[in-house]
C-alpha cells in the first residue's frame, strides 16, 4: 500500500506480519479500505480513493468488488486532482479485467466537480433519505 501523500510504501501491521509467508504460490491479497458510508445502521456504499490519477491494481479491484458485493452496496473510486473530484462507479456483477491496473473501460463515471459539490452529491444519493437521528438520552447516574 502507498501513502496518498508522499507515494511511498506504508507496510501496516498485518502485511508485516505476513511477511515470512509472502511467496507467490501464496493466495493471500492484505487490502485496505479508503472508506466505509454508514448511514443509521446501514452500509451504504464502498469509497476507494485515488489521488491524482486512477490507478488502480487488479487484485484491489477483485478485493474491492467481492466486499461490495457481499455487502449488497455499490463500490465507488474518487480521484481527487486538488479540489477537483471525479467519481466512477464499478459494477460490482461484472468480472475484473485488468493486467496489473483495472482497464478504465470499467468504470462508469458518475460525478465531477468540486470537494463541495462532491459532499452535496452524497448527501442527496445516501444521507438525505437516511433515517432521522434520536435525540440522545441522559443518563443519570
Amino acid at each position: 500500500m502507498r501513502c496518498p501523500h508522499c507515494g511511498q510504501y506504508i507496510e501496516n501491521t498485518l502485511w508485516q506480519a505476513l511477511r515470512p509467508y509472502r511467496n507467490p504460490e501464496l493466495p493471500v491479497v492484505v487490502t485496505n479500505i479508503d472508506a466505509v458510508l454508514e448511514v443509521g445502521s446501514r452500509i451504504r456504499a464502498i469509497f476507494e480513493e485515488k489521488n491524482g490519477h486512477l490507478r488502480i491494481r487488479g487484485y484491489q479491484a477483485v478485493t474491492l468488488k467481492k466486499v461490495a458485493r457481499s455487502l449488497r452496496v455499490p463500490l465507488y473510486y474518487i480521484e481527487r486532482d486538488g479540489e477537483e473530484v471525479r467519481l466512477y462507479e464499478y459494477d460490482v456483477n461484472q468480472m475484473v479485467c485488468s493486467d496489473h491496473f483495472l482497464r478504465a473501460d470499467q468504470l462508469l463515471p458518475v460525478f465531477t466537480g468540486s470537494v463541495s459539490e462532491f459532499g452535496d452529491w452524497v448527501y442527496r444519493k445516501f444521507i438525505r433519505y437516511g433515517p432521522p437521528s434520536r435525540g440522545r438520552k441522559e443518563r443519570r447516574w
